[in-house]
């Protein structure tokens, strides 16, 4: 069955957002009607199930948005070094949004556009 997870660790940009097509376009090609195993670290304000999202060849989709450069390591959020290490190699690869000069983190974005509305 078919379920929203909010991916642990890490965000994603925004759809309105450089590159938020594209991420989301990479983690619908890796996940979209694939039998995956979540490892769930509960659930957020929203009722959404907080997890990691383990792919059937083993990897997590997680680390490979942000090994990919579709993703940010949401630090505020996560202590695993792991997911800050594969951010940093993607940065200085220059790949996904890190190819542009100054890629805008979503939670700057959605914080900027709460503003705009009040």
């Amino acid at each position: 069955d078919q379920r929203k997870i909010r991916l642990n660790g890490i965000d994603c940009p925004e759809k309105a957002q450089a590159f938020g097509q594209q991420a989301k376009a990479f983690t619908s090609k890796n996940a979209f009607q694939k039998n995956v195993t979540v490892i769930s670290q509960g659930h957020d304000r929203y009722k959404r199930t907080i997890g990691e999202v383990i792919l059937p060849n083993g990897e997590s989709l997680n680390n490979l948005i942000l090994e990919n450069g579709y993703g940010w390591w949401y630090q505020q959020y996560s202590k695993d070094q792991h997911k800050h290490s594969l951010e940093i190699g993607a940065r200085h690869s220059k790949i996904g949004l890190w190819s542009q000069d100054a890629a805008n983190a979503p939670w700057d974005f959605r914080s900027a556009k709460l503003r705009h509305k009040s």
